[in-house]
């Protein structure tokens, strides 16, 4: 179970994200919310408007470096557990569990935290999710 400050930090990051403008301020929050949850990865993803069921990154970060915006498709991925509903945390076992998500198995990621993002009046835009080569636990996060 993820502690409840954990949890606040990542609403808190969460909500900076759904306010901020420009692209280098998503990179930027990007970069930091990976240094700062100890993981490897980090992205802000919003619904792909020109790809029905996909997501594009407005930001995403590997290994503290900047990542060229990439699209990907939800289904199938643990970020449809998140978008449009709630934090959703894997400890481990990632590649495992979603074995057709290509960045988990190519990249090696094995933990993955995830808070959506939504408008003012609740609607789901995306979401902030960090991943990690290694198990994560919540001690990891807080």
């Amino acid at each position: 179970m993820i502690s409840d400050q954990t949890l606040e930090l990542l609403h808190s990051a969460a909500l900076a994200v759904s306010g901020a403008e420009g692209p280098q301020v998503l990179e930027e929050l990007a970069r930091y919310a990976g240094a700062i949850l100890h993981a490897d990865a980090a992205m802000i993803a919003v619904y792909d408007e020109a790809r029905p069921g996909h997501m594009r990154t407005l930001a995403a970060c590997m290994d503290g470096q900047p990542l060229d915006n990439f699209s990907y498709p939800l289904e199938g991925s643990p970020c449809a557990l998140v978008v449009g509903r709630s934090f959703y945390f894997l400890a481990g076992e990632a590649r495992n569990t979603y074995p057709a998500d290509s960045m988990f198995v190519s990249l090696g990621f094995d933990s993955y935290a995830a808070f959506p993002l939504n408008d003012s009046a609740g609607h789901a835009l995306g979401l902030i999710a960090v991943m990690r080569r290694l198990p994560m636990s919540d001690a990891h996060l807080a």
